[in-house]
């Protein structure tokens, strides 16, 4: 007898606790949540909880400290001070990204794997029809599906 093994599927895979984020939220507030429960990525969602963009750490690194570094500067905190200042008043939407690679729940993880590798990111939201944020797919994810067993390429 020959079995055969079905694609699996993201939504089987994804982590549902997603702390998700409003665009009119501060940066803040952002950094506040993304302490709190340790995450590196925030989905911003709109009123209707659809997905309209996603603030990383690396975005709010970027507001603290710009490129190029200023090298004229006698200290570092001099530009410290102000980026904070401009935190706690800033919105999520002024700083995330908006072209959000996205997967849907119903795609495939070696589909999913493949988008990961090809746009090099760490991680992914899964949405549904409507583009509400239901689940987030981090590379580690993916990787240990494919050393259990659940995923072959």
């Amino acid at each position: 007898m020959c079995y055969s093994l079905r694609p699996m599927l993201a939504v089987e895979l994804m982590k549902t606790h997603v702390v998700k984020i409003s665009e009119r939220a501060t940066l803040s507030e952002a950094i506040d949540l993304m302490d709190l429960y340790q995450t590196s990525a925030l989905p911003v969602v709109d009123s209707d909880d659809r997905l309209c963009g996603i603030l990383t750490e690396t975005d709010v690194m970027r507001l603290v400290f710009p490129e190029p570094f200023p090298t004229d500067m006698v200290s570092p905190f001099n530009l410290l001070s102000g980026s904070v200042r401009r935190i706690g008043v800033s919105h999520v939407c002024d700083y995330m990204q908006s072209g959000v690679v996205f997967v849907m729940e119903d795609c495939e993880l070696a589909d999913v794997a493949k988008i990961m590798i090809q746009n090099r990111l760490k991680r992914v939201p899964v949405l549904t029809q409507d583009r509400q944020v239901v689940g987030m797919l981090n590379r580690v994810d993916v990787i240990q599906a494919i050393f259990e067993g659940l995923l072959s390429l």
